[in-house]
């Protein structure tokens, strides 16, 4: 089969590789489509490979259909079209245990020690194979992961009805927990990103107010529209090397909450004293797992299906897969390209 691959320093390329085995209990799944993540630009703009990928095969976000299965796997569901949930805990664990497979200490995941979705076909367990209804397209079904970590970010930071919130961010993640902060309740909801096409979609999809924080001082901008109190929750979805938490901790009122999902690559400076005197309270969010009875990603398939959150929009780019280096250079470049959610269709 073919994949997308590291192939030298800030270059990817299409590679012949086998096809995968299937062991008992997977299912073999024919890729249609594949979202480049935030995570997967911080690895391509850092280090230039994909360190600790299998075979160099990443992509994490992915969807297609069953196409094989393996031993154990009810042969009824092939054919499936399926949304593929990355995250795999060893199951023995005391947090697997209680459902928190996300914190699992030798939690994997499918576009790391498994072979991603930047190929024509992935394996997953059978388990983490959720059929897609006819109103989720495999694309929308690709941005699930984005959309079950803003279900997390609201479990994570208890976000009621009638509160305020602003996310940081306008990826496909933080536009994600936009809508989820909406979905859960929130009345008022800001997006403070630099990228037009970012603050566009987020007005499209429910923002009450957007942000520039490239010409206008986000903080003042957000105490203005709040009469000088700050806003219940600030959540920040940038990470990378930028100053974000500096900033994000100017917009939050006494007693508010400031959560994190971004990934860091450098160090934070907070501002000890005001968190002190304002019980700010620090809320790290990584990645999802469970919600109750409910996986967090089927209860994004849910809100996808049912329009509660609407992901098609995020969608800006599409590349086959013998143009993923192109993909790459488009996502990891949106101010040139404009680009939001990059699609690769393999």
């Amino acid at each position: 089969m073919k994949a997308g691959m590291y192939v030298s320093p800030g270059k990817l390329g299409v590679k012949e590789v086998p096809d995968p085995v299937l062991n008992p209990g997977e299912v073999l799944v024919r890729v249609r489509a594949a979202g480049i993540c935030g995570s997967d630009l911080h690895a391509y703009r850092d280090s230039c490979r994909f360190s600790g990928v299998t075979d160099g095969v990443a992509g994490h976000e992915l969807a297609g259909d069953i196409v094989a299965v393996g031993k154990g796997v009810d042969g009824a569901r092939l054919g499936e079209r399926v949304g593929i949930e990355p995250l795999l805990g060893c199951g023995e664990c005391a947090w697997c245990a209680v459902g928190d497979y996300h914190l699992c200490p030798r939690l994997a995941h499918i576009g790391g020690a498994w072979r991603g979705g930047f190929a024509e076909l992935s394996k997953a367990p059978a388990e983490k194979a959720y059929r897609l209804p006819d109103s989720v397209s495999y694309e929308e079904a690709a941005i699930l992961d984005c959309v079950a970590c803003g279900v997390h970010a609201m479990q994570r930071t208890a976000v009621t009805l009638g509160e305020s919130v602003v996310v940081l961010g306008g990826g496909a993640i933080g536009l994600s927990v936009l809508e989820c902060a909406k979905w859960a309740g929130a009345s008022f909801a800001v997006l403070s990103d630099p990228m037009p096409k970012a603050r566009e979609l987020a007005e499209q999809l429910g923002a009450d107010l957007t942000v520039d924080p490239a010409s206008a001082d986000a903080a003042e901008t957000v105490l203005a529209a709040t009469g000088g109190k700050g806003v219940d929750l600030v959540i920040e979805a940038v990470g990378g090397r930028a100053p974000t938490l500096t900033h994000a901790v100017k917009m939050v009122r006494p007693g508010g909450r400031l959560g994190y999902l971004g990934s860091f690559q450098v160090p934070q400076e907070l501002e000890m004293g005001r968190l002190l005197r304002r019980e700010i309270t620090i809320v790290p969010i990584w990645s999802y797992a469970r919600w109750g009875a409910a996986t967090e990603y089927q209860l994004a398939l849910d809100g996808v299906a049912h329009g509660r959150v609407a992901v098609a929009p995020m969608v800006t780019h599409r590349f086959p897969l013998d143009q993923i280096d192109d993909a790459f250079r488009a996502a990891a470049n949106k101010e040139a390209s404009g680009a939001v959610k990059v699609i690769v269709i393999p």
